[in-house]
């Protein structure tokens, strides 16, 4: 991701706010507001916690969907 509004369409993608966002990546709301209200460039070190923020959640989507399978095996 390199432009703010890369990170808005994550955001709807995978069904998260603003708010959901800031407190996983630990930064504040109103630094997400102001990149996505001008798309700005996206800091490299903004980037790197953002995009952790998105990896961590999709695997833990994907132990909750293999959670789901197991019990359905069962």
């Amino acid at each position: 991701m390199r432009r703010w509004s890369e990170v808005k369409r994550k955001i709807q993608s995978v069904e998260w706010t603003i708010a959901g966002l800031a407190r996983k990546a630990g930064i504040s709301e109103s630094t997400i507001h102001k990149g996505v209200k001008h798309n700005t460039s996206l800091r490299p070190s903004t980037a790197k916690v953002i995009g952790d923020a998105f990896a961590e959640h999709a695997r833990e989507e994907a132990l909750a969907e293999a959670q789901d399978a197991q019990e359905r095996a069962a």
